[in-house]
């Protein structure tokens, strides 16, 4: 799956993501005061103008209730980067960077949506990190390792967002959910060639035993890469509240994680997350108290 960053395809991508921040009922997106994509046919009693710098578009939202100040200052900035994305809309490193961000910020809203998800990018993040540093991987290996992991769920976007937070799927919803990861890994597809992350992301829900998804890959047909970003989802997903579940503590998470090796991940990988585990949990607990 690859995604055409033209200006339409972006905006769609884009317009969806603003929907779920502001739990919309309808948005419009003009072009020299032409309007040229609409969210659905909805009207509602309030609407909010936001005109994306440095560009010829302004986005109109409407809402049933008001927006507040937080909220309208967060969407500014939000929509400030796609103007820089929209400015910079050729091959170049300024594009590139802009592009990252505007994905971290879709990553921060979507988890700032959902209170089981809190900092889960952050804990994948410190967790992968010290995992790579302990397999003394290249730095430039570690940063795309860190990069992917903050990103790793930016595939959960559109549908996907609406059952989060129930306790129990139906399995098309979980169908649904099993491609996120090649959804994420078409949206990084564009900076591939900067930061080559599409296989991390796309491959970070496999598993050694061939159970995973969404490909079913076995073993050293999994990258070492993704293998340890898959290993930092896992422990993320272990210490946090779900709806279906609750957390555990992080020496029953280290036990479990320790008795998966072969059959989840690398030994390689968890006997470098075993070595350390305790660095780890320092800094998740620095983050949960931030």
């Amino acid at each position: 799956m690859k995604i055409n960053l033209n200006e339409n395809e972006f905006f769609k991508f884009f317009i969806n993501l603003i929907d779920k921040i502001v739990n919309s009922v309808n948005i419009v997106l003009f072009k020299n005061n032409e309007e040229i994509y609409k969210l659905n046919q909805n009207i509602a009693t309030y609407k909010k103008d936001f005109f994306i710098r440095n560009t010829p578009y302004k986005l109109t939202i409407y809402t049933n209730e008001p927006l507040d100040e937080q909220k309208v200052k967060k969407l500014g900035s939000f929509i400030d980067y796609a103007g820089f994305y929209i400015v910079n809309f050729t091959h170049n490193k300024q594009m590139v960077e802009n592009y990252i961000e505007l994905l971290k910020l879709s990553v921060e809203a979507m988890e700032l949506q959902n209170p089981y998800y809190k900092n889960h990018s952050k804990i994948v993040s410190i967790v992968s990190e010290e995992v790579a540093k302990a397999l003394y991987l290249p730095q430039n290996d570690i940063d795309n390792i860190v990069l992917a992991a903050q990103l790793h769920d930016i595939g959960m976007i559109g549908e996907v967002l609406n059952f989060l937070n129930k306790d129990k799927l139906s399995e098309d919803e979980i169908d649904l959910i099993k491609q996120h990861p090649l959804i994420g890994a078409s949206l990084v597809e564009p900076i591939n060639h900067v930061y080559p992350i599409a296989e991390i992301i796309k491959y970070h829900h496999e598993r050694n035993d061939g159970k995973g998804y969404p490909l079913g890959l076995r073993g050293i047909n999994i990258p070492l890469n993704a293998n340890i970003v898959a290993l930092g989802e896992f422990y993320a997903g272990l210490t946090s509240n779900r709806p279906y579940k609750k957390a555990i503590s992080h020496q029953e998470a280290v036990k479990q994680i320790a008795s998966l090796a072969d059959k989840y991940f690398e030994r390689s990988v968890v006997d470098a997350f075993l070595e350390v585990e305790k660095r780890i949990n320092t800094k998740i607990q620095k983050v949960a108290h931030e």
